[in-house]
Order: C-alpha cells, then structure tokens, then sequence
C-alpha cells in the first residue's frame, strides 16, 4: 500500500500554483468608520479594522470620518458638510471600486429641504436643467456614496442648495439628461469598474453592520465561506398571487427557470414558506405582507426554519425592511438584522419607506443570477436596483463570492483530490440527514449515506479544480494510514483502490501531471 500512498501525493503534488477569483480587488476597497462610536466594547475602528485583515485591504484605504455624533440618522446637509469632503478627498487619492461603510456610521439620511413642487425645474452643477417630476425625503448612506461624484459637487456659490436639490430629485426616469438618481449599472452582466466611462464616476458600496459586532464579523467569516454546492442549496422564492403589485409574479418564474427546480424553491400560494429540506443560500419574499396564510413581524426568529447555508442573501418586498441595526428594534422592521443574527450572511434592503412598486426595489431575478455567475455580491446588488441616491442599502461583505464547488470536492477548496478522498474515507459508511447537510462528510449525491456512489462522483472530477482555485498549496496531503483505519473492511478497501484507480486511468495520466489552467471568472451564467 506504500506505492498508492506515494502515487496519491505525487499527484497532488503536481497541481500548480494558478490565478486567484474575483474581479473587485481588496485593494480597491475604502472602508469607512466612526471613531466616536462604541458599544461599549469596541471602538469605531474595530470593524474596519477586522474587516480589513480578513480580506487583506491595504491600511491606508481605512478612514476614520471625523465630527460625527452617534445614532443612525443624519440630516443631508450634515452629510454634505462633515462625510462628503472627507471621502470625496480620500477617492481623489486612491483608486477605488467599492466603498464600504461599518457599525456606527449614519444608516439614513433626511432631507430638510422642503419639496419644491412636480415641475420645479433646477441646474445642476453640470449646467443641465432638471425638472422635478417626483421627490423622496430620505436616502441610505450607501446609495448617497455610490453618486458622490455627481451629488454634492461644489459648484457656484449655491452649491449646498442644488445638492439637496438633487438629493431630493428622484424622477430617475426622466428620458433627456437622465437624473443623477438612474443607476447606469442596473441590470449589467459584467464586471464593475469604476473607471468605465459608461458608469459615470459611479462607486458601489455595501454596509457591514448588524445587531451586534459579533453578527457583523459572524456574517463576514460566512461571506468567505460562501459555496454554491451541486443539488444542495435553494434560493427561496416565496410568490404571492394575490399581492399588488404583482411585480413578483413577473420575475420570480424567471428565477425558477434561470436557477432551476433543484436550486430554486418556488411557491406561487398565498401561504407563507417557512421550511426547506435543503440550506437556504437565498431567500426573496413578500415578508409579512403575503397573503393570508402570510408571516408576523418577528417572523425571522420566529418563523422561519431555515438552515442557512454561509452566503445566505435576503432580499423581501417590504417598506423599511432595513431601518435599524440597533436593540430594541423600531417598528419590528429591522429584518435584514434579524436575517443576520440568524445566520444570515447578506442582504439587500430599505432604510424607510420606499415607493410603491417594482422600480423601487431590488430586482431579485438579476441579484440571483448574478451570484450564482460568479459575481460579487456588490456586483450583484447594484445591478438589481434601479436607483441610486435612494433609500435602498446594501448590507454584508462586497466582496463576497457564491463560489461554485465541483461534484467530489468535500472542503470546497476548489480542487478535486487526495485530501477529499481522505474526508469521504473518514466518513465511509455512515448515514445522516439527507438533502446536502452532509457534503463536506462526502455525501455528493445526498442521499445521506457515505458510499460506492459519492466515490464514483469523486472518482469521476479527480484532479479538476474549479476556476476559482488559488493552489494556494493550504490543503493538506492524503494521510493513508488515517484512511484505512477509517476503512476496516478489506473488501471495501479493495473495491475503494480498485475503482479510484480505473477512474484515474480513465481520466489520464498526461492530463493529470499537467492539468489545464484555471480558467478566469465566468463571464456567463453555469448554473451547474
């Protein structure tokens, strides 16, 4: 048994170093907080702080926004005034893709100005007359960022008036000279880029908040570990009918056909889902207002009996389903929170009232797509919202990447060998839950049972890796001896041996010594 021992580790061996996943980089990041805030425990930068080890970010793209108060409401001109100048300057010096915000930076931001009236027409800071057909109070700090090269440019003396001007503007669908508030992004499938002219000096943005510091840095472990598993994770669509608007009922079967039944639960009844045989990775729904067999508020904790997979996405037609990350909640509507606190690993959603109608909220057909292409989870996000400069917010890590493991590969490290072969070894032939709960025990087919089937899976992907492997050379070898223990019976051994071997000729042995490159990331939709 030496000899397999020895051609099992050469060949693991012989896996090269290759390109890393993703196009956002870390180092295009700029990370935001509060140095006044605290819980007590942590200070402002903690998060940012944390977040930025996890993910590699350079220090000096972490920002500390002085003069500050606490609480998650701020006025516009206060924005205007004390945040803007200072990210502004730090995006002039550095080359960024994505601004993050942390726990203890303002959520809202409310607008004084009175509204001028439908048809009140004003000049931006770019000489173009805009017309004001329809008007919003409130904004997320988040979607503000996303246009803070556009609203809030100082020019002319009547700067600050013509930035709430613009901040209040929400006639995104304006045809001629399209409003600052028409996000150029929606419903792009390719990579962002800040720098493309197209995007109009657009920036995306995501929120690292929750209730607590550790749902916030819970939430980012998860974001790392957020793998996409063949036949083993639903994304929840939970239609309603009777609800108007009846926005849902146009996309949702969309979802249903772009996923697939076997990752895509869809229920088109006035009653509410609250359970699911498989971990949920994605979850869109009315909320508690679907139908008559519908949720309460609370229903997160309460309702809910999800097992949620790390890269868990909430996305719910609800008004203000994001208005707090702080205890006690107000309203019984800070749902994202809930969501995170959970389990849960992101999401998208409202920090007040939005307006009715599907414009206004987060096209659930893109965002899954999206993910599920291999796109990140800002990406993701802002090419499902119509608007910037509006109450929606995005909440959880933007970097974070559904990665789509191979059939075989139980520690989902993107490579299809030798040390999967020890995991389903140490686990062979014994039973448990059924319906994926088992995959990193070897259960590839999820059946529930360690065995002949889930080998011939493994045998069948041995020595592929998936596009997004690092061979970062972190997994290690094969220990035989662990293995035959865990594998006393001779004939079982046998056939063990007998049937990874056929399947390692079968695959051959030139391609296994020089396997092929990892490819880039997908730039088209595999659902697997």
């Amino acid at each position: 048994m030496r000899w397999a021992k020895h051609v099992l580790l050469t060949l693991f061996g012989m896996i090269a170093a290759q390109g890393a996943w993703g196009a956002i980089s870390s180092q295009n990041v700029l990370v935001l907080y509060n140095p006044a805030w605290t819980d007590g425990t942590h200070d402002g930068s903690y998060l940012a702080d944390y977040y930025a080890n996890q993910r590699g970010i350079p220090a000096d793209n972490l920002l500390g926004v002085t003069g500050l108060g606490i609480g998650e409401e701020i006025s516009a001109t206060d924005y205007l005034n004390v945040i803007w100048p200072q990210v502004h300057a730090a995006l002039e010096t550095r080359d960024i893709d994505v601004i993050v915000t942390t726990k203890g930076m303002p959520l809202r931001i409310r607008n004084d100005l009175a509204n001028p009236g439908c048809g009140y027409t004003y000049t931006d800071p770019f000489g173009i007359q805009r017309p004001i057909y329809t008007w919003q109070q409130y904004s997320s700090l988040e979607s503000e960022l996303t246009r803070i090269n556009t609203i809030g440019v100082r020019s002319g003396s009547d700067w600050l008036n013509t930035a709430l001007l613009q901040m209040g503007d929400q006639t995104y669908w304006w045809p001629l000279n399209p409003n600052p508030s028409l996000n150029p992004y929606y419903l792009c499938n390719s990579s962002f880029d800040h720098s493309n002219s197209a995007l109009g000096g657009m920036y995306l943005t995501a929120r690292l908040d929750g209730f607590t510091v550790s749902d916030v840095t819970a939430s980012i472990t998860k974001a790392k570990n957020a793998f996409l598993i063949p036949n083993s994770r639903y994304v929840v669509a939970d239609d309603d009918p009777n609800t108007s608007p009846s926005g849902l009922v146009d996309k949702m079967p969309q979802l249903l056909s772009a996923l697939g039944s076997n990752k895509c639960l869809y229920d088109n009844t006035d009653s509410a889902v609250t359970t699911a045989s498989k971990p949920v990775i994605g979850y869109v729904s009315y909320g508690i207002h679907d139908g008559s067999g519908g949720l309460e508020p609370g229903y997160i904790p309460n309702q809910l009996n999800f097992s949620l997979a790390n890269g868990a996405v909430f996305t719910t037609h609800e008004s203000y389903n994001a208005i707090t990350f702080e205890l006690p909640e107000s309203q019984d509507q800070g749902l994202l929170a809930e969501w995170l606190a959970k389990g849960g690993t992101a999401g998208v959603g409202n920090v007040q009232e939005p307006l009715n109608g599907t414009p206004y909220e987060a096209n659930e057909d893109q965002l899954f797509k999206m993910l599920v292409g291999g796109y990140t989870f800002a990406e993701a996000s802002w090419s499902s919202l119509r608007q910037l400069s509006y109450v929606n917010t995005v909440v959880g890590d933007p970097l974070m990447v559904w990665r789509q493991v191979l059939p075989g590969d139980a520690n989902c490290d993107g490579l299809v060998g030798s040390a999967d072969l020890a995991v389903l070894g140490g686990y062979w032939g014994t039973t448990g839950e059924s319906g994926g709960f088992r995959w990193k025990q070897g259960d590839f087919n999820g059946d529930g049972l360690v065995g002949s089937a889930d080998l011939a899976v493994l045998g069948g992907y041995w020595g592929q890796h998936a596009s997004w492997f690092d061979g970062d050379g972190s997994v290690p070898p094969l220990d035989l001896e662990a293995f035959f223990v865990n594998v006393p019976e001779p004939s079982t051994m046998s056939f063990i041996l007998t049937s990874l071997f056929t399947l390692l000729a079968g695959c051959g042995w030139k391609q296994l010594r020089s396997p092929a490159p990892p490819k880039g990331r997908n730039n088209y939709i595999n659902y697997g």
